[in-house]
Parts: C-alpha cells; structure tokens; sequence
C-alpha cells in the first residue's frame, strides 16, 4: 500500500491544520499534528523504560553472549555482573533514572528487576 494512500486516508479521518513556528525556533503542534523531534523524544523515552531489559534479552538470546556472561557470573558472582552491566547501560547511554521507577517484571530471565530511565 502506497505511503500517499495511507496518508490520504488518515488526513480525512484528521482536523488537518498548519503547523507554526514557536518563538523558540521549533514549530508547535496544532490541530493534532506532532513535531518530528516531539514523536522521536516519545519513542526514545518509551525505548529507556526497557533498555536494560532489552541490553539483558541480547545477552541471554545469543549463544556466544550467553556463554560469555555465564563465565563472568561464575567468576565475579551474578549481582556484581549484573550491576556492572546496569550501570554500563545508564553510562553509555547518558540516561537519567527516573526516581523510584523499578520494572520488577523484565522479561529477561537473567534479571529480577531494573531501573527505567527518563
């Protein structure tokens, strides 16, 4: 299905109005349209909330990875590992915990909890 089609449809089924540049040099949402920098700060902060989930997922679904890890926990103890890669997720990234926001259901079976981050 053609990307003009889909638009098409969705702008009968939508007030469609301009949208404005705000005195702050970034354009303002009207009549239900989104900023593309608002949409994509949407998705990265949805995509934060489960990083470490996901960062632990990558670990426990690769056969090399896994191994690896397994070594590690054996050696150094499995909450020194895991804290060591929590932590290396919010470093790398730059990420901001969000205060007392704890997934206590990740659906890595390598973990039994994580931060979310902002």
């Amino acid at each position: 299905m053609p990307l003009s089609f889909i638009f098409e449809k969705w702008k009968k089924q939508t007030i469609y109005k301009s949208i404005t540049p705000s005195p702050l040099g970034r354009s303002v949402e009207i009549g239900g349209f989104m900023e593309i920098k608002d949409f994509v700060d949407e998705v990265i902060a949805y995509k934060n909330k489960s990083i470490t989930d996901e960062v632990f997922l990558l670990i426990q679904n690769n056969k090399n990875l896994m191994q690896k890890y397994l070594q590690l926990v054996q050696e150094k103890g499995l909450g020194v590992v895991n804290r060591h890669i929590g932590q290396a997720v919010w470093q790398k990234y730059g990420l901001t915990p969000e205060t007392g926001n704890i997934n206590t259901e990740p659906q890595s079976t390598l973990i039994s909890s994580h931060q979310k981050f902002e």
